[in-house]
């Protein structure tokens, strides 16, 4: 009953949450772009005309025809708040959504050659079921693209997590590549979108002196690229192969 309660405070928030569609902030922008590019080079890998797509936690499922796009795969969308996948079906019909919970879908084993799971880790109390159900609804060969924001980070920035989300449980790199290592090889991992820390290393590598002088030298640009590929940047981002 406990968890039946949770999931239904979940769902009132993520209907409040949804509710209008907001322009996408900056930070949500520049993650799209990342995924886009590691979808774009997924599609060559693949090469499947009948390819499934999952977008897991689609929230409004604004991004999901942007990955039909650019894959051209069945897209599926899967949405904890009722109506915020309503509204998503009627606006794009084109995908599947359906409305449930990200660590029991309900989908048929090995059905995704794709899932792209962004910025919903960090909102499970249980972890290893999400990485599980993955695994499951994965098939063998398949991809799974997820980001999630950078424990690493956070805990070196005045006042942490700034999310207020009913659930914050974010992790750091070890603790991620542990978590997904029973079902996948990750083949790349990186952090994305820079932003000043606090503490720290933080205190050195984004001190504002520091900065001014890359800046003059023209290599700032090249910096923030070299931290966020170094792992301290906002949200990690990795993309794994199912084994």
């Amino acid at each position: 009953m406990g968890a039946d309660r949770n999931i239904e405070q979940q769902q009132d928030f993520y209907n409040a949450y949804w509710s209008g569609m907001q322009p996408l902030g900056s930070y949500k922008i520049e993650r799209a772009k990342w995924i886009m590019d590691v979808l774009l080079r997924l599609r060559k890998k693949i090469g499947n005309a009948d390819t499934q797509l999952l977008d897991l936690g689609c929230g409004d499922g604004r991004l999901a025809p942007l990955w039909q796009s650019i894959t051209g795969a069945e897209t599926h969308g899967l949405e904890l708040s009722p109506k915020a996948v309503q509204t998503a079906q009627q606006m794009f019909p084109s995908i599947k959504y359906k409305q449930g919970d990200a660590v029991n879908t309900g989908y048929k084993n090995s059905f995704f050659d794709i899932v792209v799971c962004q910025e919903v880790l960090e909102h499970i109390e249980e972890q290893d079921k999400l990485v599980n159900e993955c695994g499951r609804i994965i098939k063998n060969g398949g991809y799974l693209v997820l980001t999630t924001p950078n424990k690493y980070y956070f805990d070196r920035r005045k006042g942490g997590n700034y999310s207020q989300q009913p659930i914050e449980n974010i992790i750091d790199k070890p603790a991620l590549l542990n978590l997904l290592s029973s079902y996948f090889e990750v083949l790349s991992f990186e952090t994305l979108i820079y932003a000043a820390g606090d503490y720290g290393i933080y205190k050195f590598i984004t001190n504002r002196y520091w900065l001014g002088l890359l800046r003059r030298l023209g290599v700032l640009n090249a910096w923030k690229r070299y931290l966020q590929k170094q792992g301290y940047g906002l949200h990690m981002a990795v993309v794994c192969r199912k084994k």
